[in-house]
């Protein structure tokens, strides 16, 4: 009797160890190691406010056993402008990864759905993202900020909800129920990590709230494949997580069909890391959409003997929200960064402006000087790293005084020094001084808080 537990214990170890060097070879080791420690791993919090444990209460995790696989595949959209296909190429690795944004099909969503590039936190239906993320530091549980985003409309037209989706925790006072009263504006929607385990549309999706929390596992995908091939795909864009924009939306189709379509093949491509694929888009979508804010400028004159001073790139205006750039006396770009996404890819935005600006005769040769607005970036869940002030390197040129010209009048300004919050000019208030001048002509008019005297001078 013995013996013959004995032989059973011999057999079940073996069996254990046969699986065990299955999973080992049709895994990478990362994810054989965590798919036997998944129970007890951690996630890190979105916002950085601590850890989330996952623990056995869950019937899975997202990096059990019974969710890894050797043949994840994601979600690619068809080349056509419209529809998604749940058709997927089964590669495991980063660049399969795709993430989607599901926005209601109502009033309220019509701007966006139109051509307007933000997109309200209340017009979000769901996140879904497509393929396990490999990296054991990465937080699949929500789309981190900064992450590309595909811009899905839901299929099934609904009722507008009230409070236009504003904010996490944005209130409002008035209307409807008595004057004084608040009231909350509803921001609900969940995120879903598909795992699919072979090409054949077999696979496991794990719920969450908006707020990255645990909610429930999906063994059925079909619903979540069926909301994004039913949906109609309007555009790419970078996710906010914690802003009132969950996302921004960079490439419209609507606004810009060509380049839709160069950004839907890089979206769709598994060559590069994800990381790679967003600064690829970014790169690409700023090309054009500078060298049109050029166009623009020199359609109205600018620069011109008048003015060497402007406002080159303006936000949203030209399609790029939370950037602005201003040419100083045709000598100096300043780059003023006030959104999440311009800080994270600082880099590939100098390199694409310096490169633009070079090809492009009267913008050779100009300064770069990056500037950002810290109260706006913390509105938009982004905190800057803390500055050492005793070692900090001051920039030599801080001192130095650029003299602009605008309509033939002559400004100061100090690019420069980053010690003080702005330059010294605000280029985007040309037009305003110049009508001004006209209506004050003859006219004793007081300026208070002149500053550079802009207004005054003019």
């Amino acid at each position: 009797m013995i013996q013959n537990n004995s032989q059973v214990s011999v057999r079940i170890v073996m069996a254990i160890t046969t699986v065990g060097m299955f999973l080992f070879a049709s895994t990478s080791t990362t994810r054989f190691v965590r798919a036997f420690t998944s129970l007890t791993s951690t996630s890190r919090n979105h916002a950085g406010y601590g850890y989330r444990t996952f623990s056995s209460a869950h019937s899975k995790h997202p990096f059990s056993v019974n969710a890894s696989s050797s043949n994840r595949s994601a979600i690619s959209d068809q080349d056509h402008e419209e529809d998604v296909d749940t058709e997927s190429s089964a590669v495991e690795s980063p660049s399969s990864i795709r993430r989607y944004v599901v926005i209601h099909k109502n009033k309220q969503s019509m701007a966006f759905r139109n051509g307007s590039p933000m997109v309200y936190s209340g017009s979000v239906k769901k996140t879904i993202q497509m393929g396990i993320n490999e990296d054991e530091d990465a937080d699949d549980s929500i789309i981190s900020m900064g992450s590309l985003v595909a811009v899905v409309v839901d299929s099934e037209a609904v009722k507008s909800r009230g409070g236009g989706g504003r904010g996490n925790n944005r209130k409002r006072r008035g209307g409807r129920g008595g004057r004084g009263k608040e009231k909350e504006t509803k921001i609900d929607y969940n995120h879903y990590l598909v795992d699919k385990l072979d090409g054949d549309g077999d696979g496991c999706a794990f719920e969450y709230d908006r707020d990255g929390e645990f909610q429930q596992e999906i063994e059925d995908i079909s619903a979540i494949e069926g909301s994004l091939a039913k949906g109609k795909l309007i555009g790419f864009g970078l996710f906010n997580p914690i802003s009132m924009y969950r996302a921004f939306i960079i490439c419209h189709q609507s606004n810009y069909p060509a380049l839709f379509k160069e950004v839907n093949s890089i979206f769709k491509s598994t060559d590069c890391s994800n990381r790679e694929k967003t600064e690829n888009v970014i790169e690409l979508v700023m090309k054009t959409k500078i060298n049109d804010a050029i166009r623009s400028r020199i359609f109205m004159d600018l620069p011109s003997p008048r003015t060497d001073s402007y406002r080159l790139i303006n936000g949203e205006g030209d399609g790029l929200a939370g950037l602005v750039v201003d040419i100083l006396g045709g000598k100096v770009a300043v780059i003023m960064a006030s959104a999440g996404w311009v800080e994270i890819y600082k880099e590939t935005i100098m390199k694409v402006l310096a490169e633009v600006l070079e090809s492009h005769s009267g913008l050779q040769g100009l300064d770069l000087v990056w500037r950002n607005t810290p109260m706006r970036l913390r509105q938009d869940g982004y905190e800057l790293p803390e500055i050492d002030t005793e070692n900090i390197e001051i920039d030599p040129r801080a001192p130095d005084v650029v003299i602009l010209t605008e309509n033939k009048i002559k400004y100061n300004a100090y690019p420069y020094d980053l010690s003080s919050q702005k330059t010294g000019f605000y280029c985007d208030q040309r037009e305003n001084r110049f009508n001004l001048a006209l209506q004050c002509k003859d006219k004793n008019v007081l300026d208070l808080c002149c500053y550079t005297g802009g207004v005054a001078l003019n």
